[in-house]
């Protein structure tokens, strides 16, 4: 994941906690004017598509300065960061998910046996 959509990801997790709705022009003023529609697009169809589980694993990821209301970045090491945990926490919930997968896919095999 790019790291200006986990940012875009991140500012519409931000928003949501502070009890506004994610749309595009509070993205784009959150994040700043140089990102592309596209892009802002991309994240925001993402945030929409979360759970609330990883919902909240993104807000406790998120440091209250990595995104500031300029949508300026602070410094980069601590964006890196943000943007690690971002995918550690994504990665975490895939592979949730995949575990259940199989689960559910041993449990039909043993009903058909």
């Amino acid at each position: 994941m790019s790291l200006e959509l986990s940012q875009i990801i991140a500012a519409a997790v931000t928003l949501s906690r502070k009890g506004q709705t994610p749309t595009l022009a509070l993205l784009k003023a959150k994040v700043g004017g140089k990102v592309p529609m596209p892009l802002l697009v991309a994240g925001l169809q993402r945030f929409k598509a979360m759970t609330d589980e990883e919902i909240d694993r993104v807000a406790t990821s998120i440091t209250p300065t990595s995104i500031t209301a300029e949508g300026t970045e602070t410094a980069p090491a601590e964006t890196q960061l943000n943007d690690i945990q971002l995918q550690i926490a994504q990665l975490t919930d895939y592979c949730h998910r995949l575990e259940q997968r199989i689960t559910q896919l041993e449990n039909h095999q043993l009903e058909q046996d």
